[in-house]
């Protein structure tokens, strides 16, 4: 050690371990700050990324709703049995509230009539009274706004199909297709997911009206329903709170209208840590056996 110092205090020798030396040192820190700067970036672009799918599972689980409820409200029976002249509350019970409820697990249904206020409504394995249907029917609004020509409220469904009203030649006859809408919306400060479709006849085209009635449903983003979207796109706990949340990544939960139902929160991937864990010490050793190549060929000048 002593051989090595004292022609390290030779002024020759000095000239080229000092800048080597602090070249070295400024080497390790950028080296270091550099991986550590990464392994952030990846773990923020993983946290957005993963955020982007839970908004995508949401889309698609509204765009699915309206789907399910075509499958009854383009109907000539579904006509039929919600027209004044022939109304049928016990039809629509088994028909659509039993079956949209238990097979498509929708929380709610309704329908509303030529003037957008509810005459049938259907929940937990019962009819809604009146009261029930009128409290329910005010957070349909702007769906029920944009399929009678307002503008739209369905940010997420973007499928044209699905939104517009269209018609279909066949063989058989020209099918006529209703528009519908569908939103992630407030209700008493909970989140749901709600869907509306107009009711028009699937054969006979006498049956359609110029105003016809509308099939709504609404369900409820329970924490079920948040693990099944999370189980769907691999993330096993994602939840949503009121306020704040203990999950690593968090994100502001809102409607589509803007409103704030809270936050989501789950444990995100952590790509960094890899980083961290597999370049940083490898990173180092270079640098300790440079320093050691140094150490050698100077104790040997």
């Amino acid at each position: 050690m002593k051989p090595l110092l004292a022609k390290i205090k030779d002024p020759i020798v000095r000239r080229v371990v000092v800048p080597i030396s602090a070249i070295l040192a400024i080497l390790a820190v950028v080296l270091v700050s550099v991986v550590f700067y990464s392994a952030n970036s990846m773990d923020q672009t993983g946290i957005a990324r993963q955020q982007a799918l839970v908004d995508n599972a949401l889309s698609l689980r509204l765009q699915q709703s309206l789907s399910e409820l075509r499958s009854v409200a383009w109907w000539d029976d579904m006509v039929v049995k919600s027209r004044t002249a022939t109304f049928d509350a016990d039809w629509l019970d088994v028909e659509v509230g039993v079956f949209v409820t238990t097979s498509y697990k929708h929380d709610r249904i309704f329908v509303f009539d030529e003037a957008d206020q509810p005459v049938y409504g259907f929940g937990a394995d019962a009819r809604l009274t009146s009261a029930v249907q009128i409290k329910y029917a005010k957070a349909f609004a702007p769906l029920v706004a944009q399929i009678r020509g307002g503008k739209s409220a369905s940010p997420r469904i973007r499928e044209a199909s699905l939104l517009t009203e269209s018609r279909e030649d066949s063989k058989i006859t020209n099918r006529s297709y209703g528009r519908g809408a569908a939103a992630l919306l407030s209700f008493g400060g909970k989140p749901v997911l709600a869907s509306v479709m107009a009711i028009t006849p699937s054969m006979d085209m006498a049956l359609n009206a110029k105003r016809p009635r509308l099939l709504a449903s609404m369900t409820d983003v329970t924490p079920a329903l948040m693990r099944e979207i999370g189980g769907s796109i691999l993330i096993k706990d994602l939840v949503r709170q009121n306020g704040t949340t203990n999950k690593e990544a968090r994100v502001a939960f809102r409607t589509d209208a803007g409103q704030s139902l809270g936050v989501l929160g789950w444990t995100p991937e952590k790509p960094g840590r890899a980083l961290i864990g597999d370049i940083l010490p490898l990173t180092l050793l270079v640098l300790l056996a440079t320093v050691g190549s140094l150490y050698f060929l100077f104790g040997h000048l």
